[in-house]
């Protein structure tokens, strides 16, 4: 019937309207609804589009806003002296970032928990007790570009940025508006580096991260009846016990396992912080105080004369470059290096038998001790976490810490017979000048 009625006929329906704007709309639509395969692909199509559409309204939008844009930039340019004077007080620079950027304004693109822990999954977390305060800058420079680089596109954020501009100097806020252009300009000249706003997005992530974990750990212990006020006051010999008897124990063993598996990101968090420590604590051996846990040199000694050996074309190139005035070619400090690394690593097997390592237990517990006492509680905190490590069953040979200890033995003594000869060599310099 409806195919005989001409699109400007007097509807059938009695309403008075044409055809074309009354029934005829509905029986197109009924019409639609009657071809799903056919809906569901023009869906298909409009999802497929739907990102360079929302692209070209951004860019109309901001076109939109050029002018006002311009007028903006200009005005901030007559402040510029003020904010390289913000630049230059990093103390007030951070501040002032912290509170602009948490403005309600800026929650669109605050990272998320579960952002901030894939990217530390992917290039380590940041350690509670580094020493090495700018390798932990670096890690965590590389978690927030890790974040940036999965999520929006950087050239889209900046000009989202950009275009707060106007906004924030017709309020005044001169120098929240030249962060807010510095943060934008930085995600666009150089998208390989951090800047203050993409800092301050994935802090929020990472404080949501940190709280999560924090809950998640204090849930384990209560688990495992273990209280972590309790755990933190205890002493090296303590901490040691509480480990032995919670492994030894196969129903909290199991438990633990089953909470592992249950909470597995908690999981790789912790074994990546004990990794961590336990690789951090081998920078402790590069203190003066740790001397009492090289080697005795009656035990290095045997080592030296294979060392020397090996090391002997090495030297006579660095000493040559010496005579001449120039420094060893980085090469050959690198060769000589891992010479005394090869030697170190055959060592521990031979050296280490259980009353050494006993020995050396009973030395880290009283550098830890000592180091409480002096109030440096990260240092004592790797010290455990080297004590704790000598409690695995693992080869000799492929412990770190063991290999660490021979590695900066052998150096050490190879540095007191290079100075030795080089006095020797000195002092008969002198008696020849002499006569």
């Amino acid at each position: 019937m409806t195919e005989s009625i001409g699109r400007n006929d007097p509807c059938p329906c009695g309403s008075g309207k044409k055809y074309k704007h009354c029934c005829m709309r509905k029986a197109t639509g009924r019409r639609t609804v009657q071809h799903p395969a056919r809906q569901g692909r023009r869906r298909s199509e409009t999802d497929d589009l739907q990102p360079l559409t929302q692209l070209i309204e951004e860019l109309a939008a901001y076109e939109a806003m050029g002018e006002e844009i311009d007028a903006a930039i200009t005005t901030l340019e007559r402040h510029r002296p003020a904010f390289e004077a913000l630049m230059e007080d990093s103390e007030a620079l951070v501040e002032r970032t912290y509170r602009l950027f948490a403005d309600a304004r800026f929650e669109p693109f605050h990272c998320t928990a579960d952002e901030v822990q894939q990217a530390f999954e992917e290039v380590g977390y940041p350690g509670d007790f580094a020493l090495n305060s700018d390798q932990e800058a670096e890690r965590m420079a590389a978690a927030i570009l890790h974040v940036a680089a999965h999520r929006e596109d950087q050239l889209s954020v900046a000009r989202k940025l950009v275009m707060m501009l106007p906004e924030y100097v017709a309020e005044q806020r001169y120098m929240d508006a030249w962060i807010i252009l510095f943060s934008a300009h930085k995600m666009i000249e150089a998208p390989d580096q951090s800047n203050p706003f993409l800092f301050e997005m994935f802090g929020y992530g990472n404080d949501a991260l940190a709280e999560r974990i924090a809950v998640q750990q204090e849930i384990l212990l209560q688990y495992l009846g273990v209280d972590q006020e309790a755990i933190a006051a205890m002493s090296f010999d303590e901490a040691e016990a509480l480990l032995q008897a919670q492994t030894a124990d196969p129903e909290k063993s199991a438990a633990l396992e089953a909470y592992f598996a249950a909470h597995p990101e908690l999981h790789r968090y912790i074994e990546s912080e004990l990794w961590d420590m336990e690789h951090q604590a081998l920078m402790l051996l590069e203190r003066e105080d740790a001397e009492p846990l090289y080697l005795d040199p009656e035990e290095v000694m045997p080592y030296m004369v294979t060392l020397m050996e090996r090391l002997h074309p090495f030297e006579t190139q660095a000493r040559e470059a010496m005579e001449k005035g120039e420094a060893p070619h980085p090469e050959t400090l690198e060769a000589m290096s891992q010479m005394v690394m090869d030697v170190a690593r055959a060592m521990p097997p031979e050296i280490f038998t259980t009353e050494r390592i006993a020995r050396l237990k009973a030395d880290m517990r009283n550098y830890q001790r000592d180091l409480s006492q002096a109030g440096e509680k990260q240092a004592a905190a790797l010290a455990h976490a080297a004590g704790i490590t000598l409690q695995r069953e693992e080869p000799l040979d492929e412990t770190p810490l063991l290999i660490a200890i021979c590695f900066v033995s052998l150096r050490e003594m190879l540095l007191a017979i290079s100075y030795e000869a080089q006095a020797r060599q000195d002092g008969a310099t002198e008696e020849e000048q002499a006569l």
